[in-house]
């Protein structure tokens, strides 16, 4: 007898992946309507992004075809800050001319404004934001003393875990916890990342992960309203939650038990847009935050542009990988965002490999920035060139496992991506699987490269 229930289906929107609930596949989908927030499955009707011709294809498995619904997503480019907010040179960067006039006409009172997406390239950062909305069974109860626990715990612990400079360490137990008791989203976000590091610390009490999340919403929502119009009394909480949004989706990807891991590739590529997308925000309040106590944070971690030399053998091993990616049975546009991507990154290696001493973050968030829209719909679609880009970069990524809100999430990724290639591809991620593998950092990564 046949069994009865719903069909299983993949083709389900991202937000309810995300929160995994069923989903009916409208276009919006009920959930999505029912909660305000944008469907991927709606912008799914309106624009399509290219597709890998079949031998483009052959490169991945089936696994592929499940990320092929979210590709949507990566029409609403944008999203951008590095860990704690350390925005380094990726401030400094051009601003999409949608994103700038989107943020400098904001709505007014509480109405979240609609950026019109009208092409692939135009980001749109408040639709991204509807991904890190978590739904709960119910929200959890909090007093005030579970809610005094988790101050007094960032403002003793968790701020120190986030940078190694103490200028910035200042401003981070200080500075930014002063600047939310005016803004309420803030001390949500405050108290959502402090709930995660308690979290970490104290496996033994999983409440703290539900409680994370009901704060994380709640700063999540009035960051929204916040959004609508940045002004010199909001200016500095913008900055900081941006900021501490990032961490707080990398803290939740750190949590993911490994049955989750083929789920993981599409997490990290949602954190891109957002590290895109809160960039653009960051830069309409940089002119408040410039003139304010914030202000070292927008130049913290800047990479020694000096630092560009590259060991033969590494640069061996890319400009291989930069043949095998040229390719002629791949399109023009995935060669091209590939290529891109490519050399971004073996700029960012050198200067990654010659931090002395514990880096900060932040070092490894220009990639994301500069990658083009396209490759980051290419890694939705589990494109194989575009897997084994990110395998490389997660080398990187793995050699800040000691912070506690990346832990081991470039070796799952490069394990994720490892899983979803044929052997053909599989075999241009040996090099990354064995640097995760034998748990390097910086400096026997230098002396593995030496070896070869």
């Amino acid at each position: 007898m046949p069994r009865l229930g719903h069909r299983k289906s993949r083709n389900g929107c991202t937000q309810c992946k995300r929160r995994r609930v069923k989903c009916d596949e409208q276009q919006p989908c009920t959930n999505c309507a029912k909660h305000g927030v944008q469907c991927s499955l709606s912008l799914l009707s309106d624009q399509s992004l290219p597709s890998p011709s079949n031998s483009q294809i052959s490169g991945a498995n089936s696994q592929r075809s499940r990320a092929n619904s979210q590709t949507s997503r990566a029409s609403s480019t944008a999203i951008r800050t590095p860990s704690v907010g350390f925005m380094g040179d990726a401030v400094n960067s051009p601003v999409p001319d949608a994103v700038q006039q989107a943020i400098n006409s904001p709505g007014s009172g509480s109405t979240v404004p609609t950026l019109v997406v009208s092409a692939p390239q135009d980001p749109n950062p408040l639709d991204v934001l509807s991904y890190f909305m978590i739904e709960t069974d119910s929200a959890p109860y909090t007093d005030w003393i579970e809610s005094l626990e988790l101050m007094h715990h960032y403002s003793t612990s968790t701020y120190l875990s986030l940078s190694n400079q103490k200028e910035l360490q200042h401003i981070l137990q200080i500075d930014i916890p002063r600047e939310a008791f005016a803004q309420k989203f803030l001390m949500h976000g405050i108290l959502a990342l402090s709930a995660l590091h308690l979290a970490h610390k104290q496996p033994d009490r999983p409440a703290l992960t539900t409680i994370s999340t009901h704060h994380q919403n709640l700063a999540i929502s009035g960051f929204r309203t916040a959004l609508t119009h940045i002004a010199g009394h909001n200016a500095n909480a913008v900055f900081a939650l941006s900021s501490l949004l990032t961490l707080i989706a990398f803290a939740n990807l750190a949590k993911f038990s490994p049955m989750h891991r083929p789920d993981c590739i599409d997490s990290f590529a949602e954190i891109f847009m957002l590290l895109r997308g809160v960039r653009e925000i960051v830069i309409s309040a940089r002119d408040w935050v410039i003139r304010g106590p914030l202000a070292p944070l927008l130049m913290a971690a800047r990479l020694d542009e000096s630092q560009s030399h590259m060991h033969p053998n590494l640069q061996d091993r890319f400009d291989k990988l930069s043949t095998r990616l040229a390719d002629e049975r791949l399109d023009p546009e995935t060669r091209s965002s590939c290529a891109s991507a490519m050399a971004d990154l073996k700029q960012l290696f050198p200067r990654v490999l010659a931090q002395t001493g514990r880096s900060e973050t932040s070092v490894l968030m220009t990639w994301p920035v500069q990658v083009p829209t396209g490759f980051i719909a290419l890694i939705r679609q589990r494109h194989p060139a575009a897997l084994v880009v990110l395998g490389h970069y997660c080398v990187l990524f793995h050699l800040f496992r000691e912070d506690w809100f990346i832990d081991r999430c470039g070796a799952r990724i490069v394990g994720a991506i490892t899983d979803a290639l044929d052997d053909e591809w599989r075999e241009c991620m040996r090099w990354p699987a064995e640097c995760v593998a034998l748990e390097v950092d910086s400096g026997i990564l230098n002396a593995f490269i030496g070896t070869w």
